[in-house]
């Protein structure tokens, strides 16, 4: 028995930029999805599942350094004006108590 949070982070950045997020991502997480288009302005996104494991696991361990890993690339991206190509949110959702938060976004 275990307790149930999921994780998952959105990335959304130019067209021309998202690719390197992309590759990232999938050189730390097992599953990432596939970058979609935005209708206008340019705008892609992708979306980065959560590790399905329980609180406490040693696989949900694994997840919250992945996405710490992640995030911290996304955040050394900054320009030294503070500013970043790289929008990105991450959210806690479907918890056993029925929860959701915005836990970390830029």
């Amino acid at each position: 028995m275990g307790y149930i949070q999921h994780h998952a982070i959105i990335v959304t950045s130019l067209k021309s930029e998202i690719g390197r997020a992309h590759r990232q991502a999938k050189d730390i997480f097992k599953s990432v999805g596939a970058i979609r288009k935005s209708p206008c302005n340019g705008y892609s996104s992708f979306f980065i599942p959560p590790d399905g494991s329980k609180e406490g696991w040693a696989s949900s361990d694994e997840g919250n350094n992945w996405r710490r890993k992640f995030i911290g690339w996304l955040e050394s991206q900054a320009y030294k004006d503070g500013s970043n190509i790289f929008k990105y949110v991450e959210v806690m959702y479907g918890d056993d108590e029925g929860q959701a938060e915005v836990t970390n976004h830029n």
